[in-house]
This record gives C-alpha cells, structure tokens and sequence, in this order.
C-alpha cells in the first residue's frame, strides 16, 4: 500500500536546524531532542494511514510508562522527561510476544495419544518416544567390573598366605586344589550337622555294601533254627534294621508288594483287580495276627478298617509296633489256645478244647524262615478259632525250579489245615489261603501201633499216628521234611 507522506518537510526542517556557518551555535541535544520528536510525529503519520489493528493478539502487552534512557542520548543525557513508546514500537513488541507465546504454548501441550485402530499413528508415535527417551549405552566396564568382583569373592574363601604369591603356577594349582579338599571334608564333617553328600561312585559301594550286609543276614536267617536268629539278632538289634532296608530294596523292584495283597484280601479297595476276599474281611473288629511282621507294614495298613492286629517278629521295634519273639517255640505268642500235634486231639469234645482260641486270622508274609518253620504253623493252628484262616504269601523261588505247591499243601494239611486256595498269578510269590481243621480220634492204647516211616509222606504220617506220642514223632519228621519242601530264599546280587 502506499502513503502520501511528507518526508520532505522533515528534511526541510533538518537542513533549516543545522546550516554550515550556525553549526557552532547549535546545540546538539537540543537536535536530538527534536529530531526524535519529529520520527514520532512521522510514525504516528504512517500508523494513520494503516489498517485498523484492534484484533491484534491478545498476547500484546500493555503500553507502560518507563524511565528508559533513550536510545539516542549519550551517556551523560539527562533523563527527566518520561519516555513513552510509540505505535509502532507496540505493533512491533506484540508481533514478537504472539510468536513467543504460540512457542511456548506448543512446548507446553504434550501430543494426545494416538487412535487405537490407526497403525501409522501408533507408529509415529513409538517412534517419537524413542527418540524422546534417551538411548541406553551399554556399559562397557559392568561385565568386566562384575567378574573381577566375583574373582575377589571366590579368592576370600580361604585366606592367602604372602608366600603363595610367590609359587609357581604348577605349585599354586596343587595349592587351590589342596584348599579345595579341605573345605569339602571341613564341609561335610559330622559338625555341620548335614549328612555328607556321596558321590554317585560312592553310593554305588555303599548299595553294594548293603546288598551285601543283606544276603549274608538272609543266608543266616535261612539256614540255622529260628533260636538261632533270635539269638543272633538281639546279640545287635541294627542288623534288623540293615536287613529289613535290604528287603525293602528288593521287593521295591517286584510288580506286587506282599503286604498290599494280603491288605486287599481283608480290605475292599476300588483299585484291587481281583474280587478275592478272605471270611475274615465281614468280620467287624477281626483279630489279626501278623507272624514276622517286619516293620509292622500290614498293621499299620489294617488299623484304618477297623481291624485290631497284633505283631510279632525277632526283634521290638522303637515304635512299639512289633512285639520280638521266637514264633516256633510252643506256646510262644502270648494268647490262649491248646496245643495239639497235627491238629489231632484224642478227646471227642473237640469244643471245650478249642473254645479258647480267639486268632481270625494269622498271616506270614514272607516270613516262613529257619530250619524249624513248620513249628510256626504248629503255633498259628494253636492260636485260631476254629475254621480261623491262614494267610501265606512265600518267595515262589523257594518251591522249587517248577513252582509246584503240592508239596508245600500235602504238609500243611498234614499240620491241621485245609488249603481253600493257591495263587500263583504273581511273578515272585505265590498266596495261600488255608482254614484251621480239627479231627478227633479215639486213642489206642492197647498195642504201641506201628513204628512211623521216615520216608513216609505227609499225609502217610497223619493217617499212621493212632496217639499223642505218635502225633509228636509225626511232627519231628515233617519239620525234618519241611527243610526240603522250602528250599532258602537265595537273592542275587545287586
């Protein structure tokens, strides 16, 4: 836009003011004062002639009075007249303040976050984090600085004398590996209170150890009376404890525990394949007797149904679980019952006989052991009611090569039994089941009888004994004989 301005008058005046031959008597703040007077007039001139500006930012300060010195004064200017700024001084300062203003106001609005469903903006604005977010730089001394740290750790183990410092490298590695040996053994003494830790060499010799200690204990148990084992297990009660811990190592390796079968026989159990109960089982309260126990596995097993179960082996057990004692000697258990030799009584009122007998159930698991085990049943048939039951579960091993029962049946009956039923399903043992019987016979005293064969048969002998006497001789011969029918439980080598 242009404007008709007057320049020429203000020069006009200039030239008037100053004139080369008055140039002395001029004075030169006087000058100045008017030429600053005439730029306002002149500025107010343009401002006229300008647009209406009224809608000019709000950011726009106020116009102040000041007591600024004048741009144009010297150093010495007097300042008594107030300066004031003109219009376009102020057009001029509310231009810079807007701009000022929007500057700060952007700085100062944080960008709104971005639409969920607008993948460029998301972007955009994850880009825009990193770059805001300062760039970690990795340290490049932590990893160093760590190892060196853990070095220090590991090197105060042990204490370093001066003069290792001065040992070769071959005379420091014996070093360290000496120190490391003594603070394993300081480690694993008996003080710290733990158990030493075995190297996986080390238990192998220890299982072997073991499994060793086991089978001569086994030999022993096998082949010497059951007042030997007595004897011999009281003598040191621990070898009870280091045979039953080899026993159990065996039997962890079969595909049925003993115990769990004979416990299903007198338990209903939802995972019990076989239907096979025992009388016993719906005899609410029944007495069992457990006839080497071990450690008491079956009782503690039946004490939840009800059942009141007593047990016996050669040695007590801390728990007070299993009562020591020799289980072939006559009338060893302490519980009532007559004895009669094969189960043969010479009195017809069998009745007042047996009335005493108060055993449902008598069980050997695996526990027919001693040259004498024929004695044991002798004593369980004593204890029984009458039509009591008899439990067996023996090695099938030691029935010969074949597994055949025959035998091992004709002699129990023999003894007072009759054999219900034999399970040979199992891959190492083999069960029985058996009912106390009682015969009465009229006793012929009149001639001593016929002398008893040796070789004889087991039932041979029961229908040869005519009196008491015989009955006794009978029974010297089968415990004789039972030797051969049980062969010894020979277990391999671990």
């Amino acid at each position: 836009m242009k404007t008709n301005v007057k320049a020429g008058s203000l020069c006009a005046r200039v030239s008037c003011l100053i004139m080369p031959g008055d140039a002395a008597a001029i004075d030169l703040g006087v000058l100045q004062q008017q030429l600053q007077t005439h730029r306002s007039s002149l500025a107010d001139q343009i401002m006229q002639h300008l647009p209406d500006q009224t809608s000019t930012s709000s950011h726009a300060p106020q116009p102040t009075q000041s007591a600024r010195r004048p741009a144009t004064l010297g150093v010495g200017a007097s300042t008594s007249q107030p300066n004031s700024y003109s219009a376009a001084d102020h057009k001029f300062r509310a231009k810079l303040g807007a701009k000022a203003g929007r500057k700060r106001s952007f700085e100062d609005i944080k960008p709104a976050a971005p639409p969920e469903d607008d993948d460029e903006g998301d972007s955009r604005g994850s880009a825009a984090q990193k770059r805001a977010r300062p760039q970690r730089r990795m340290d490049m001394f932590a990893a160093a600085e760590a190892k060196i740290k853990a070095g220090k750790e590991k090197a105060q183990v042990h204490d370093v004398p001066p003069h290792v410092a001065t040992m070769s490298k071959a005379q420091r590695k014996k070093w360290n590996k000496q120190q490391r040996i003594a603070a394993s053994e300081k480690s694993n003494s008996p003080s710290s209170g733990e158990p030493p830790a075995m190297t996986p060499l080390q238990s192998s010799m220890l299982a072997s150890l073991q499994g060793a200690r086991f089978r001569s204990i086994n030999e022993r148990l096998y082949t010497h009376p059951s007042r030997d084992a007595l004897a011999f297990m009281q003598d040191d009660p621990q070898l009870f404890d280091d045979y039953h811990a080899g026993f159990r190592q065996q039997v962890r390796k079969w595909p049925k525990n003993p115990v769990d079968k004979i416990a299903e026989l007198l338990t209903p159990s939802k995972k019990a394949k076989s239907t096979q109960r025992i009388r016993a089982a719906s005899i609410p309260g029944a007495l069992v007797v457990d006839m080497g126990a071990g450690e008491g596995g079956l009782a503690k097993m039946l004490a939840a149904h009800g059942f009141h179960t007593l047990s016996y082996d050669l040695v007590d057990t801390p728990d007070g679980w299993v009562r020591g004692l020799d289980a072939a000697a006559l009338h060893a258990l302490p519980l009532p019952g007559i004895y009669t030799p094969l189960g043969i009584v010479w009195d017809r009122d069998t009745d007042s006989i047996t009335a005493a007998s108060t055993v449902d159930v008598v069980v050997f698991c695996l526990s027919l052991m001693g040259t004498n085990w024929v004695d044991m049943i002798c004593e369980a048939w004593r204890v029984l009611k009458p039509n009591g039951e008899m439990v067996i579960a023996e090695v099938t091993s030691r029935l010969g090569s074949t597994g055949d029962t025959h035998a091992f049946t004709e002699l129990l009956c023999a003894l007072g039994f009759h054999v219900d039923w034999v399970d040979t399903t199992n891959t190492h043992f083999v069960l029985l089941t058996c009912t106390k019987t009682v015969e009465a016979r009229q006793a012929d005293t009149s001639q001593p009888g016929p002398t008893l064969c040796p070789t004889a048969s087991p039932s041979e002998l029961r229908r040869a004994v005519t009196n008491a006497a015989q009955a006794n001789d009978a029974r010297a011969t089968l415990v004789q004989l039972g030797a051969d029918v049980l062969k010894p439980c020979w277990y391999k080598r671990r």
